[in-house]
């Protein structure tokens, strides 16, 4: 279920740690959003803010973000600083209030800390690339709603024994047909 207070207040959380990372803006907002909420399900079976989710076309993001921010602006929570940044304007979502950290249990307050540390030294660009190695995402429509179930689903590196084994397996079949065409 979504909670638009744990989507405030988390923006507000991950503003405030993110201040001293010249690559925070909207984009990657998106995606550190993004990560925890289905990091989190993957985790635990449940998502920190219950958002969903849309394909867009530079990674997923939540539905309800720009209202969300929006409406954070007109209170006074918030506000978007724009900058340039390697030639493109950066939206910087600036925190105006501390978050009240006490909607997230201690394992969601970890987690985030995980994400925010496994992303920081990412680009928008970088952490948008890596988003669209999620598979949700890249069989997701543009638009179209992204499933929490599917971050139970993996696309992990075969090891180089299942590589062997594919590539040995791969070759017999070829000369098993091989030896039919003739």
């Amino acid at each position: 279920m979504a909670n638009t207070t744990k989507l405030r207040e988390l923006i507000l959380y991950l503003a405030l740690e993110s201040e001293g990372d010249e690559h925070f803006g909207a984009i990657k907002l998106n995606k550190l959003l993004f990560n925890i909420d289905f990091e989190a399900y993957r985790r635990f079976g449940k998502a920190v803010t219950g958002q969903e989710y849309q394909a867009l076309p530079f990674g997923p993001a939540p539905r309800a973000v720009v209202p969300t921010l929006d409406s954070m602006k007109e209170k006074g929570e918030i506000v978007i600083r724009e900058e340039s940044l390697y030639g493109y304007t950066q939206k910087r979502p600036l925190a105006l209030r501390q978050p009240d950290i006490r909607l997230f249990s201690q394992e969601e307050i970890a987690l985030i800390a995980h994400v925010l540390s496994r992303f920081w030294d990412m680009s928008a660009t970088q952490i948008s690339d890596l988003s669209h190695e999620f598979l949700g995402w890249s069989l997701a429509e543009e638009g179209e709603t992204i499933p929490y179930g599917i971050a139970l689903l993996g696309r992990e590196e075969l090891t180089k024994q299942e590589r062997e084994k594919a590539q040995a397996a791969e070759e017999r079949a070829r000369k098993w047909l091989a030896t039919r065409a003739v």
